[in-house]
């Protein structure tokens, strides 16, 4: 199951990092919920290799880390949200620019895609997200899992055939 979520990880990390998703993000005071959720996403990354070897054995383990498929579906799906409005945003802006009047503006306030509405509601599903992931990443302390690090190269020195006198 670690080797199905690896590549989930790293996909979200790339949306989380996405310019138009911060600017969204950081418009909306969401800034501190993204780096978390960049933060937690990076610490679940470097022991997920151990979590998934723990889990073959462990029941404990193995709920914890469908607990986590969980929540990282539900967070990639908020990701994906904002990267959506962002570009329906900016493609609004480009019609607008062709035929902007004042009263379709305010209108756009009390529409489906209130601006309003979208924020409260992005900014709630970000909060359920980013709780089930603190927890998760509680747990995971709890498990003492190994952190997975890239083994350091080691440089050997030159060796040739010719003999020292």
């Amino acid at each position: 199951m670690g080797s199905l979520l690896m590549p989930l990880l790293g996909s979200m990390a790339a949306k989380a990092g996405n310019e138009l998703v911060r600017e969204l993000m950081r418009a909306w005071g969401l800034e501190k919920s993204r780096g978390k959720l960049e933060r937690h996403l990076a610490a679940v990354q470097d022991i997920l290799l151990d979590a998934d070897a723990k889990s073959r054995t462990s029941p404990a383990v193995r709920r914890w880390m469908v607990d986590l498929k969980t929540a990282v579906y539900k967070a990639d799906d908020v990701l994906d949200d904002f990267r959506y409005e962002a570009l329906r945003r900016r493609a609004a802006q480009i019609r607008r620019r062709h035929r902007c009047s004042r009263a379709r503006k305010v209108l756009s306030y009390f529409t489906a895609n209130s601006p309003v509405i979208f924020r409260l509601s992005m900014s709630r599903k970000m909060k359920d997200a980013l709780e089930m992931i603190d927890e998760l990443v509680v747990e995971m302390n709890n498990f003492h899992f190994l952190q997975h690090v890239e083994a350091p190269s080691v440089d050997l020195p030159q060796t040739h055939s010719q003999v020292d006198e």
